[in-house]
């Protein structure tokens, strides 16, 4: 019983201490890609910066979206993939 004991304690300290650790998420913008239209989605599929600090993100939509300001449409229901440029602030540049 003491054997256990010692378990869970050493088990608390050790979830409290990677709690105690954990950083806090800095946030700079954050971008979704909302869908246009009834019935339609949008998703991610992979993101990356240059060195510039340009995000390019892929992914695929049906019926249309839009990101910030720009929105694309798309012909008939099937999916159609997409690749995005936004600046370093989060702004749109094209899809």
């Amino acid at each position: 019983m003491k054997n256990k004991n010692i378990q869970l304690l050493l088990l608390v300290l050790f979830a409290f201490q990677t709690v105690s650790i954990a950083q806090t998420p800095n946030w700079l913008w954050v971008q979704n890609p909302n869908p246009n239209g009834g019935g339609s989605s949008s998703s991610i599929g992979s993101t990356a910066a240059d060195a510039n600090g340009n995000v390019y993100v892929t992914g695929s939509f049906n019926l249309g979206m839009t990101i910030g300001t720009v929105s694309v449409t798309g012909t008939g229901t099937s999916n159609h993939m997409f690749l995005a440029k936004l600046t370093p602030s989060g702004d749109c540049l094209w899809i």
